[in-house]
């Protein structure tokens, strides 16, 4: 009687321990223990399809199937999207900071009203710029255009620009006039001035260094 009851439990046992188990799965992988082909795939597919992804087959050990969890077409295509869509935005960014400023037509004065002679302020000399590694974003003949490209650099790279001086300096030309340098810095090394630059120029942006002694 202990034979005929004990018979049943092992082969209970023993399709237990044939049944396909999952031993990892997360969004990138997935490591079954089966011992056939079929039963290891049906259980990847099921752990990799809850997460949004399908498997490849990697590689098999033994009992062990080792499959790589990978992006639907869907999600491939949404994030290649998405990317297209923000360098699409950055670029429009820098092509309206660089666009020419339009100014309003000259509006003659009534004839029986003398101009009003406004008196300004004189502006104060900007101190020199410090000493150390400046990235140079750009140069420009017209400050407004060069106040634009800053802001538009600031918004697009606010991380990089954070705890630093982001200005316009001017530099005169022999006979080329006046020309407004934008500048990103100090940094205190040059290593430091390269990643803030190659991180302007992954946005989509020229720049280079430059040491101010």
């Amino acid at each position: 009687m202990k034979i005929k009851v004990l018979a049943p439990l092992f082969a209970l046992a023993a399709l237990a321990a044939c049944a396909p188990q999952t031993i990892i799965a997360n969004n990138r992988q997935a490591v079954i223990e089966s011992w056939t082909a079929s039963d290891a795939v049906a259980m990847a597919e099921k752990e990799c399809g809850a997460r949004g992804r399908w498997p490849t087959l990697q590689r098999q050990s033994g009992s062990e199937y080792w499959f790589v969890c990978n992006e639907t077409e869907e999600a491939i295509a949404a994030r290649r999207k998405a990317a297209e869509e923000a360098a699409l935005k950055r670029a429009e960014e820098m092509k309206k900071a660089m666009a020419p400023v339009s100014r309003p037509p000259a509006v003659a004065a009534p004839a029986a009203v003398a101009p009003v002679q406004e008196s300004r302020p004189a502006v104060a000399p900007k101190p020199a710029a410090q000493k150390g590694y400046w990235v140079q974003v750009g140069a420009f003949k017209n400050r407004q255009v060069g106040e634009r490209f800053l802001a538009a650099i600031r918004r697009a790279h606010a991380r990089t620009v954070k705890g630093h001086d982001l200005i316009l300096r001017e530099a005169k030309l022999s006979g080329r006039g006046t020309l407004h340098l934008a500048r990103l810095g100090p940094y205190p090394r040059s290593g430091a001035a390269r990643r803030a630059c190659n991180a302007i120029k992954a946005g989509g942006a020229a720049c280079f260094v430059i040491r101010q002694r």
